[in-house]
């Protein structure tokens, strides 16, 4: 019984010393007390503020590559999308196009992000009042063409139903440029242009509004071939063209004022992108996460669709995505005068180092392979983050 006493004690006198250690010591869970044992209040240390996103402007041709592209951008947290410009001097028709992009939009519940229409035909037509489609009319119907970008090869069915008249497309549709100068004023933050398709629309911009090449941190452009063969599938009955791609071909003089504007670029060109070819093993793979999320399964489904026709194509508009939101993954790059052959019929579209005309571009000659599985981790993700 005496020893139970003495324990009882000593426990009493143990938890008194506790509590006047904890009384007098400073606190340690932000309740106000002071090292001194006052009871002043002393409001937390406030966080330093955040800096602004970088915002994002997509100017794309609404092919097949750039609906993968858009999805996958449009996973990230740290980048705010500020607007899709669908140009259509190349593969797509802007009626389809832009109910394309609408469906993609309200598919991932980003009603939130503005379309605005870009031009149907490339600058040197615009110019000179000739509307020939001298580039445009090159690009096959199909299959690779027009009907693959305009109906997503079928997949622009799983898009639901737009009932909102102003998520459609209609007569008088707003242009880029009515509305683009506008959002990018309201922009306190860093602002990239991301091109997939031609840069007629980029092009246009910069010489109405000269003031924005200012505002531009950077353009990151999916085009063109440095060290390696182009890609032209097409123009049909024509003198072969082994140096140009897709992209810069379409409208080679806007590549070629763009590119010596002297805005920051960034370029990723078939060098890089040639080494993300879509193989089956990659599809499989996707195949197998493609029930997480449905922008997985529409992918899976659009590049499965894609090699049932025995068509090959490349990560190209979503890699172009990939350098923008994480550089990291670049392997090689190097920084060159660069400009666009312009008035060599066999080499139009050409891009060339120029250190007479050339004004400095960033190439990305190589990028690390990981970016295949980034690419699946990032569709198959159920939120942004």
């Amino acid at each position: 019984m005496a020893r139970s006493l003495v324990l009882f004690a000593a426990l009493v006198a143990l938890t008194f010393l506790l509590a006047s250690l904890a009384h007098a010591s400073p606190s340690n869970n932000n309740n106000g007390h002071g090292n001194g044992g006052g009871h002043g209040h002393h409001p937390r240390p406030s966080r330093s503020p955040q800096p602004p996103k970088p915002t994002v402007f997509i100017f794309n041709d609404v092919n097949i590559d750039d609906f993968m592209a858009i999805k996958y951008l449009l996973k990230y947290s740290h980048l705010e999308v500020g607007g899709l410009i669908p140009g259509c001097a190349g593969f797509c028709n802007m009626g389809p196009g832009i109910q394309n992009l609408f469906g993609l939009l309200a598919y991932m519940d980003r009603d939130d992000v503005p379309v605005w229409a870009g031009e149907a035909y490339a600058s040197a037509e615009l110019d000179s009042g000739n509307y020939s489609c001298k580039y445009q009319k090159t690009v096959p119907l199909f299959p690779r063409g027009k009907v693959w970008a305009d109906t997503a090869v079928g997949l622009n069915q799983r898009y639901p139903r737009l009932t909102d008249p102003q998520r459609n497309y209609y007569p008088g549709f707003p242009q880029v440029y009515d509305r683009l100068p506008q959002a990018m004023a309201e922009i306190d933050g860093p602002i990239v242009f991301l091109s997939l398709g031609t840069l007629t629309e980029i092009d246009y911009l910069f010489r109405r509004f000269p003031e924005l090449k200012q505002r531009v941190d950077r353009i990151y452009i999916m085009g063109g071939a440095v060290n390696v063969p182009g890609n032209l599938f097409f123009p049909r009955g024509n003198v072969p063209n082994t140096y140009a791609e897709c992209n810069i071909y379409l409208d080679p003089e806007s590549a070629r004022n763009v590119f010596i504007s002297g805005v920051p670029i960034t370029l990723i060109p078939l060098d890089a992108t040639d080494d993300f070819p879509i193989a089956d093993d990659f599809i499989a793979e996707l195949g197998q996460k493609a029930r997480r999320t449905k922008e997985a399964g529409w992918v899976h489904a659009l590049l499965a669709t894609i090699k049932a026709f025995g068509s090959n194509i490349s990560l190209w508009d979503p890699l172009a995505a990939g350098v923008l939101a994480d550089p990291s993954i670049v392997v090689e790059q190097v920084t060159v005068n660069m400009t666009v052959v312009i008035d060599q019929y066999t080499q139009i579209g050409r891009t060339v180092i120029d250190n007479v005309e050339g004004k400095p571009v960033e190439v990305v000659l190589k990028a690390s392979q990981d970016f295949y599985d980034i690419f699946i981790e990032k569709l198959s993700q159920r939120a942004r983050y």
